[in-house]
């Protein structure tokens, strides 16, 4: 019975405690914008085009978009993962998007590695060539794929609608990894590509 109510005691006593630091957890969660999942998965063959069977993975997804200012943001997205997961060396990473967000009146600027779709279609989309795509990664999510390309995306709003300017890396953008026999993906020079859109 005194044991009983001594345990009753201190809860009641830490809970004030426990309180605060929840709270202050979900201040700076939410103040860094970090959010994630985690994820399982079984494939029956892998997307190599090998002879390769049965994968159990698992991945670790996580985001966070702080904001510095009233129009000033970054974001930052990755994931671990481990496609087989009795295999150490099968762990790897990827850093898929991290850039700056920033305006001025009616211009919107973004700045550093990030996924710009372009152009809409159900499955294959030819306009879709600035982000890379990872077609071997075993994600049941085609927009898992996509992979950041360094670029410059600037937006202005105007009264007749928005127009987009998009400036970024060839040596960077559009490259597919495909499960092919020979991959073979480079791409000589520093080439830069621009594409604009306009919207209404």
């Amino acid at each position: 019975m005194r044991r009983t109510l001594g345990v009753a005691i201190l809860a009641l006593l830490l809970s004030p405690a426990l309180s605060i630091a929840q709270t202050s957890s979900e201040t700076l969660l939410h103040r860094i914008g970090l959010s994630g999942s985690l994820r399982g998965s079984y494939w029956s063959s892998s997307r190599e085009l090998d002879d390769r069977q049965h994968f159990f993975g698992s991945a670790l997804w996580l985001k966070a978009a702080p904001r510095l200012g009233e129009r000033l943001s970054i974001l930052a997205e990755g994931w671990v993962r481990n496609e087989e997961l009795l295999h150490e060396d099968a762990t790897r990473g990827q850093l898929r998007e991290a850039y700056l967000e920033t305006g001025w009146g009616p211009l919107d600027l973004r700045i550093g590695k990030q996924i710009v779709a372009w152009g809409r279609a159900d499955r294959i989309n030819p306009t879709d060539n600035l982000t890379a795509k990872n077609f071997t990664l075993l994600d049941p999510d085609d927009d898992d794929q996509r992979l950041g390309t360094p670029a410059v995306k600037a937006r202005c709003q105007g009264s007749m609608g928005s127009y987009d300017q998009v400036t970024s890396s060839l040596r960077a953008s559009g490259i597919r990894s495909q499960p092919v026999a020979s991959q073979a993906h480079a791409v000589s020079g520093p080439h830069v590509t621009s594409t604009d859109r306009c919207s209404t």
